[in-house]
């Protein structure tokens, strides 16, 4: 897509009821502002849906766009292909026109390239999509279960148990993506991603809330941010209460985290499992891909997402890498 492509802007958006000027106005101002790269400043008295006029006008522009650049992608992709045909049929000057098409050529891979990448992209967000009807996803109580106090008794009745009985069974059966796979960064696509920052967790819960009521809300990712202070279900981190503790402490047992092998009574090696007395028993992979799963096919405040967290057994702070 060129710089100079620019999309036109909206003349209506999609709102809970019919906006007010005041609201219309805002998000015309934000959509604007997002499509021309420029810095916003925007102030609108108390009670007049700041909230809901920027989660509308903010996706409104983000789902044009992804829209726009997919359009782009494919009509500067026709355009290459059409003057690729054109120099290979010219036998004028055969040697100007193969160089010509050879530099065409590749700028018609690299194109080819970035929709593949996005294409993978959205499979990979329909996959999610579909998770929601997964049974893992029904493995995840809502809140106030009462199978949440079971779960937690169980947990403390025997410290000694290995992370795999601490595990609901539908999380082990990812077991096979256990090691980390190291992608190349460049070869994967990157979406355009919205960041809503506020004082406290409270404002972005109530925030969270006013998307899950938007137009926007069930076809949406998002993901709320947090530090370990918040999401840390690790009982070893969570008592030193110390941000900075914390942080070390986290650091620390993560490092730990090593393969060892069992020994069976003729001291043979009978299995090979994940961690080790002093790792986190939260740290694993395919419980941080199943977590990042639940969190982008649903949108959850914090307190959902530490309470998802204690049903797979996996901590949130790892996941927010992954999602």
């Amino acid at each position: 897509m060129t710089e100079e492509a620019r999309m036109q802007l909206p003349s209506t958006f999609e709102f809970p009821f019919p906006p007010y000027n005041i609201q219309e106005e805002f998000m015309k101002n934000l959509y604007f502002v997002l499509e021309n790269k420029k810095l916003g400043i925007f102030e609108s008295p108390t009670g007049t849906g700041k909230s809901l006029s920027i989660i509308c006008g903010a996706i409104k522009w983000l789902k044009d766009h992804q829209k726009f650049e997919h359009e782009q992608l494919q009509q500067s992709m026709a355009q290459l292909q059409s003057q690729k045909e054109q120099l290979s049929s010219n036998t004028t000057d055969w040697l100007v026109s193969q160089s010509k098409e050879i530099e065409v050529t590749q700028q018609l891979h690299l194109l080819r390239l970035q929709a593949a990448k996005i294409e993978e992209y959205n499979k990979k967000i329909e996959d999610i999509k579909k998770f929601k009807q997964s049974n893992l996803q029904k493995n995840w109580r809502k809140p106030n279960s009462t199978a949440d106090k079971k779960s937690d008794e169980v947990a403390t009745e025997d410290d000694n148990l290995d992370e795999d009985d601490l595990l609901p069974e539908t999380v082990t059966m990812n077991d096979e993506l256990e090691e980390p796979k190291e992608e190349a960064t460049d070869t994967k696509y990157e979406p355009i991603k919205i960041y809503i920052c506020s004082r406290t967790h409270s404002q972005l819960a109530q925030f969270v809330g006013e998307i899950i009521k938007s137009p926007y809300g069930e076809n949406v990712r998002v993901t709320s941010l947090a530090s370990r202070q918040s999401y840390c279900i690790n009982p070893a981190v969570q008592q030193l209460k110390n941000m900075s503790l914390m942080n070390e402490r986290c650091l620390d047992i993560q490092k730990k985290q090593k393969n060892t092998t069992k020994i069976d009574e003729d001291k043979r090696a009978v299995k090979k499992s994940k961690g080790c007395s002093n790792s986190c028993p939260y740290f694993r992979q395919a419980g941080i891909e199943n977590l990042r799963n639940v969190a982008l096919s649903n949108v959850l405040d914090v307190e959902d997402l530490v309470r998802c967290g204690r049903d797979l057994q996996v901590l949130k702070a790892y996941h927010q890498c992954n999602a």
